[in-house]
């Protein structure tokens, strides 16, 4: 399912304490190497569940950084 054989990294923004207590950790996801001008799907899978795709569409820009909002034609 992955044959350009791409990676994903995950680089800490920080961790906020939310009002219950608990710690929430941000990060931004690189796809280093993945083309832009392309939609891409994201899915998490936990060994014990069937992997969940995320029903919107994401898209890599020039630093491989994912996002879910597409690059208008003019910031290229």
């Amino acid at each position: 399912m992955n044959p350009a054989g791409l990676h994903l990294r995950f680089d800490k923004i920080d961790e906020q304490v939310t009002p219950g207590g608990h710690s929430t950790a941000r990060y931004r996801v690189y796809a280093e190497g993945a083309p832009e001008n392309k939609v891409y799907a994201f899915g998490t899978w936990f060994m014990t569940n069937a992997p969940a795709i995320d029903p919107h569409d994401y898209y890599v820009n020039g630093q491989g950084l994912l996002m879910r909002h597409s690059l208008s034609p003019s910031r290229n």
